[in-house]
C-alpha cells in the first residue's frame, strides 16, 4: 500500500446499506447500496496529509500504534472534478519513532535544494529519501507535498 494508493481511495467510497432511499424505496428490505465520489474543485498549492497510524483500542481501554509498513511516494496526483490531474512532490515529513503510541520522539525531514535533511533535536544531518524511510520504528505521520508548478 502506497500513499497515491491511499488518496486514490478517496476518490471512490461504496457506502452499503444506508436507511432507505425516499424516492426509488430501496430494494425488498429498504435499504440500498451507493457509491459517493469525492472530487476537488480546486487543488491546493501545499497538500498535508495526516496518516493515521494511531488508533484506540476499545477493548483494551488505549490507544495504539499501527506498526504497518508502506511506501511513501515522492510524487502523488490529485484529481480534479474536470478530469484533469495535478501532480506534487514530496517537500517534508513528519516521523513518529517508537513502537507504543504514548512514549515516542517526533523527528522533522526535508527536502532542500534536492537534499534531504533530518531535523532530530539538536542533530541536523543530510542524508538520502531510502535512509530515511527505512530508518527501524520511524512511522510517517504527517506528509507535506507541494505542487509541481506547470
Amino acid at each position: 500500500l502506497s500513499i497515491q494508493d491511499m488518496v486514490d481511495s478517496l476518490y471512490t467510497e461504496s457506502i452499503e446499506n444506508t436507511s432507505k432511499c425516499e424516492k426509488c424505496e430501496g430494494d425488498d428490505d429498504g435499504a440500498y447500496s451507493r457509491n459517493v465520489t469525492i472530487t476537488f474543485q480546486k487543488t491546493p498549492p501545499c497538500l498535508l496529509l495526516n496518516v493515521k497510524i494511531f488508533y484506540y483500542d476499545a477493548m483494551n481501554g488505549y490507544t495504539e500504534k499501527n506498526m504497518s509498513k508502506f511506501d511513501v511516494s515522492e510524487t502523488i496526483t490529485l484529481k480534479h472534478k474536470d478530469g484533469t490531474e495535478r501532480r506534487y512532490n514530496l517537500f517534508g515529513i513528519v516521523f513518529h519513532q517508537g513502537v507504543l503510541a504514548i512514549i515516542g520522539h517526533y523527528i522533522w525531514a526535508c527536502k532542500m535544494d534536492e537534499q534531504w535533511t533530518i531535523f532530530d533535536d539538536e542533530n541536523v544531518r543530510t542524508t538520502s529519501f531510502d535512509e530515511i524511510t527505512s530508518i527501524k520504528n520511524l512511522s510517517p505521520y504527517i506528509l507535506v507535498y507541494t505542487v509541481v508548478k506547470q
